[in-house]
């Protein structure tokens, strides 16, 4: 019984090594990827030149005369539900893009503009069409969330550009 109970405590020990081990030497290439996959999702929702950021994984980015960037995350069914929210100041109004999300596979994809074009529908919309996106059948508490992260990122921006 003792031998069982130092087996199972050495090998215990050997996976947390191993595992502590692995996240030290991948764990700034997880933020470089993370860094340049937020660099991309930028550019491709502003459709024009980023210029150069400082830190694009940071809440709020930009300017308020210009545009900005902000990050939110709201409660989804199977956990939250990260997204990236794009206001041009000129009026074009508000883009959306999940980020993250551990929805449901095959109910909950449609959060995900990769997949599905049905978030690009409210692009450029103000915060009365945001709150009132449909709810799709099946995943209403997704849609919910969605609609609470576009409001989130319109408090953000009222917050931040109310000087």
């Amino acid at each position: 019984m003792a031998k069982s109970i130092i087996m199972l405590i050495l090998i215990g020990s050997v996976c947390a090594t191993l595992l502590t081990l692995g996240d030290q030497f991948t764990a700034q290439q997880i933020t470089d990827n993370r860094t340049v996959r937020a660099r991309a999702l930028m550019q491709d929702m502003l459709s024009a030149p980023l210029p150069p950021l400082n830190d694009p994984t940071a809440p709020i980015i930009g300017q308020c005369e210009d545009w900005l960037f902000v990050s939110e995350a709201a409660p989804g069914y199977a956990g939250e539900i990260a997204g990236l929210g794009l206001w041009h100041a000129d009026g074009q109004g508000l883009k959306v893009r999940v980020t993250s999300h551990r929805e449901t596979p095959g109910i909950g994809d449609f959060i995900d503009h990769i997949r599905t074009p049905w978030i690009t529908r409210w692009d450029g919309g103000n915060i009365q069409a945001w709150t009132s996106i449909d709810t799709v059948s099946g995943a209403t508490i997704t849609s919910d969330a969605v609609r609470q992260l576009a409001l989130q990122i319109f408090q953000q921006v009222e917050k931040h550009c109310a000087r």
